[in-house]
């Protein structure tokens, strides 16, 4: 037994077309040079606000650049969980 559909009565919402990856756009996130990276870039970071932004900066200006992702700790406010969160976004050159 076959049944036949008629298509134009089926119901497409916006989330059954979205479960499909080719329609998802793909999102590319740019990662910062924490060396080199202004207060307002670093800003942009999550979990950095303006306070943190100021101490990882004035870091740089005292004790020279970064040398791994890890100095980051040594910034009062940048514990290990934030540092996990910052990793993707944040590079050392």
């Amino acid at each position: 037994m076959s049944i036949d559909i008629d298509e134009s009565k089926l119901n497409y919402t916006q989330e059954n077309l979205s479960k499909s990856d080719d329609i998802k756009p793909k999102i590319s996130v740019k990662s910062l040079d924490v060396n080199t990276a202004s207060k307002n870039d670093l800003m942009t970071l999550p979990k950095i606000g303006p306070v943190t932004a100021e101490k990882i900066i004035q870091y740089r200006d005292d004790f020279g650049p970064f040398k791994s992702i890890e100095d980051l700790l040594k910034i009062k406010g940048i514990g290990q969980k934030t540092l996990d969160q910052l990793k993707p976004f944040i590079q050392i050159k």
